[in-house]
């Protein structure tokens, strides 16, 4: 039986699970969850540290907006939001980047991965985010890691509980926002709701999906309205179109664009655009285009970003700019 195609379109929660292989830790030993948690000592290990570098990075580069996660020894869950490129990109270059220093690190021949399959995921409907982020951060209780979620180091619920300040591209506004609506406001607020336990239908959505369409949790209207998104969602530009768009909004010419003294600005946005897209799954690969370094094309971003003449012009959003999400594909 064939699977079901993935749904996407700007904007939507998914929530994500990556698995390691059958008795393999994909992101550390649970003897070191052991020893941290005996020590009360929060330090990453070292493939986690580096998994957290590498996926933070590219979920900001994606301009996708984080809202919750769990690192387990074996497995990472995660709440991520796509406002850019598609959730398909964005995890083909997390878990290929992964399994790649995971053979490097331990010696391992190329040409198995680190993890057991594709990724498993569903959108869920932004009335279930808070409850999405329960679930995850309550994923190592459920294990039999800890005894008490909020003792697991390796979670976004330190930065929910106002201990840890939250990294680029953490936010916890939208989650906040929606569990003030239910009178859980403040830290204390988000410990009751956190401690309540799951209803029986809130657990069958997660569990088996909508009974209209498994790839989603929500209710019957949600689920009409995700169809109807996911199929005006267009798939990214072409190179070309990236880069003669970005040369109208420029003033310039595709040619400067392409000249590798005066055309770094005009590249540093084609860049932007095209990670942001989908376009690319990479600066490396944009690189390609121009025949130069991705961390060329990062240092050019980082400075133009930044510079009040041209910030304006990376602030533009992707969607309206390229037509993503308002006409049939």
């Amino acid at each position: 039986m064939s699977r079901l195609q993935r749904l996407e379109f700007q904007g939507a929660i998914h929530l994500i699970r990556i698995r390691g292989r059958a008795g393999e830790s994909l992101f550390f030993d649970a003897a070191i969850l052991r020893a941290a948690l005996d020590a009360r000592i929060c330090g990453w290990p070292l493939e986690l540290q580096h998994f957290q570098r590498l996926a933070w990075g590219i979920f900001r580069e994606s301009c996708a907006r984080l809202h919750g996660y769990v690192i387990e020894p074996d497995s990472g869950l995660f709440v991520l939001q796509t406002f850019g490129a598609p959730l398909r990109a964005i995890m083909r270059r997390v878990c290929g980047e992964y399994s790649r220093f995971v053979h490097q690190r331990h010696n391992i021949a190329t040409g198995r991965s680190a993890f057991a399959a594709r990724y498993e995921s569903r959108i869920v409907a932004p009335g279930h985010l808070p409850h999405a982020v329960r679930r995850v951060q309550r994923s190592p209780q459920a294990a039999g890691l800890v005894s008490e979620y909020a003792d697991y180091p390796f979670s976004s619920d330190r930065v929910y509980a106002g201990q840890e300040s939250p990294q680029a591209p953490m936010d916890t506004a939208l989650v906040r926002r929606l569990l003030a609506r239910q009178r859980f406001t403040g830290v204390k607020g988000y410990r009751r709701f956190m401690e309540q336990p799951e209803s029986a239908h809130v657990a069958s959505l997660f569990n088996h999906g909508s009974p209209l369409d498994a790839r989603i949790v929500g209710e019957r209207g949600y689920v009409a309205s995700v169809r109807t998104m996911a199929k005006r969602f267009r798939a990214a530009p072409s190179a070309e179109r990236i880069i003669q768009t970005v040369a109208q909004i420029t003033q310039t010419s595709v040619e400067q664009i392409r000249l590798h003294r005066s055309g770094a600005m005009g590249r540093a946005l084609v860049a932007w655009y095209a990670t942001r897209t989908g376009a690319a799954s990479s600066l490396a690969e944009v690189g390609r285009w121009f025949s130069v370094s991705g961390a060329t094309l990062g240092v050019a971003i980082h400075r133009y970003h930044d510079d009040s003449q041209y910030a304006h012009l990376f602030r533009r959003s992707p969607e309206a700019l390229f037509g993503l999400d308002d006409r049939p594909t």
